[in-house]
């Protein structure tokens, strides 16, 4: 690698950072987070007892829930922290993939690093924690092993007996490690991982993917045949074709409008920092002086990157196509952006790369396309922390309204509110409040109050006696708790 492409790299990796950090060096916890860390925080005096006993989370993604108790929920008060351990995790895997499409004579190059690794829609999928623990995390492990097997193959005339071993050793544990943690990696590392052993014709180790897809299968399959799986996990077998069209044409409307609505409000609204729009051009100007001493391949297989970043991009949804679950999200794009990186590399390399000025194209378009995207990041993190105020004001609320012997753990408590006081929330925004959720709202109010000793909460009951929240956040309590 030169002393260029690793500055390159470097501003590229200031850029992940401080896309996440206008609003200053801290997380806003919304919904998930507040159980998957908090929660899990305030149980950790016996971890196994109060966490895995408790919740039983291990029958669907098993590593991530084996994580988030042992190790992720101790930065609880530090978040910023692990947010910075996922930005890592994302950039290096980054950097991997480009590195192994180069060896396989594909261009990824700095424009698909950008889409994958700037992009605002993924925002969802890589600074919301909750995601991000399972999508970067089962995604990085899974590059490193497919990485790491391709530097066994280049070096291993040269490595000794031991080394050899230690080396399989890790990749096949960085692979099984990383089926444990996401649906759509178990699909996307087998395909990906089976197509990379296939270009370095070493059979003997299809064995790889196979076992880590075998183990997870069985695990999978124990769980079903046990009534332990959660429904998100359960295949559908009834109606599969309805169910399957459904489902296609239920990502595609997330996709595109979802998309453009992102960047178009982002655009917009992404201009009220000064802070923000001054480092975004101080890292698009820095970028610009060292991409154009970036060399641009004049020949690549780009007609045949376009065709595996298309397989790239759907592979990590079929695992929708077949659950009984099939309501995926925005994060569900993460991994299809690596898909996507690769396509857009294809056609803007293979078709402008043979341009006559193509450098002043690449020094204009890519550090622009960089400011755009970090401005809009911009606007989506404000919507997280928007979110996270009002969530921690309207749970003070409830908490300061509501009889005390409420949270006795006894009794239920029923919520309604007006659905205008959610206008705060940005339609365009994929940031989700704790009202919209009753286990969202009972994790808050735990935190809040430092106790995991509360009834259950139920949310939208309207008419029902409980507490009800007004469009002006006034608590109106018109129920037997305030007698």
């Amino acid at each position: 690698m030169t002393k260029n492409r690793v500055i390159v790299f470097t501003i590229l990796l200031f850029c992940m950072i401080f896309r996440y950090s206008f609003l200053g060096f801290e997380y806003f916890p919304t919904t998930d987070d507040n159980n998957q860390y908090g929660i899990y925080n305030l149980r950790n005096d016996n971890i196994y007892e109060n966490v895995i006993q408790h919740y039983k989370g291990y029958n669907v993604r098993p590593l991530a829930f084996f994580t988030d108790a042992y190790v992720f929920s101790w930065f609880w008060d530090n978040m910023y922290l692990l947010l910075l351990i996922m930005i890592i995790m994302h950039f290096f895997t980054s950097v991997m993939f480009e590195n192994i499409m180069e060896k396989l004579g594909f261009k990824f190059g700095l424009l698909g690093m950008i889409i994958f690794t700037l992009s605002p829609f993924l925002v969802q999928s890589t600074y919301w924690i909750s995601a991000a623990s399972r999508l970067v995390v089962s995604l990085f492990l899974c590059i490193s092993s497919i990485r790491l097997f391709i530097c066994y193959i280049e070096k291993k005339e040269k490595l000794s007996n031991w080394k050899k071993v230690g080396m399989i050793f890790l990749i096949f544990l960085l692979n099984i490690l990383s089926v444990g943690y996401y649906e759509q990696t178990i699909v996307f590392n087998f395909i990906f991982f089976v197509y990379v052993i296939y270009k370095y014709r070493n059979k003997i180790f299809y064995i790889v993917p196979s076992i880590s897809t075998t183990l997870i299968g069985i695990y999978y399959y124990i769980s079903i045949k046990n009534n332990a799986m959660q429904e998100r996990g359960n295949i559908r077998l009834d109606g599969i074709i309805e169910h399957i069209s459904h489902t296609i044409s239920f990502l595609w409307e997330k996709f595109v409008p979802m998309q453009a609505s992102l960047l178009k409000h982002g655009i917009i609204n992404g201009f009220d920092n000064s802070f923000a729009i001054i480092m975004a051009v101080i890292l698009g100007i820095i970028l610009a002086f060292f991409v154009k001493k970036e060399m641009i391949p004049n020949e690549g297989k780009y007609v045949r990157g376009f065709i595996l970043g298309i397989v790239l991009f759907v592979v990590p949804f079929a695992p929708f196509l077949i659950l009984q679950d099939s309501s995926a999200d925005v994060r569900n794009f993460y991994i299809s952006y690596l898909g996507l990186g690769l396509m857009a590399s294809s056609v803007y390399y293979g078709i402008l790369g043979k341009a006559k000025h193509f450098k002043v194209i690449n020094v204009v378009v890519l550090p622009v396309l960089v400011f755009t995207f970090m401005i809009c990041n911009y606007y989506e993190i404000s919507n997280y922390k928007n979110i996270y105020e009002f969530d921690n004001y309207i749970t003070a609320e409830i908490i300061d309204n509501v009889d005390s012997k409420i949270f006795d753990g006894k009794e239920e408590l029923y919520v309604d509110y007006d659905i205008e006081i959610l206008n705060f929330k940005n339609k365009n925004s994929v940031a989700r409040s704790v009202l919209e959720e009753d286990w969202a709202l009972m994790g808050k109010i735990q935190l809040m109050r430092d106790s995991t000793n509360i009834g259950q909460i139920i949310m939208r009951q309207a008419g029902i006696p409980g507490v009800y929240i007004d469009k002006n956040l006034e608590i109106k309590l018109n129920n037997i708790y305030n007698n």
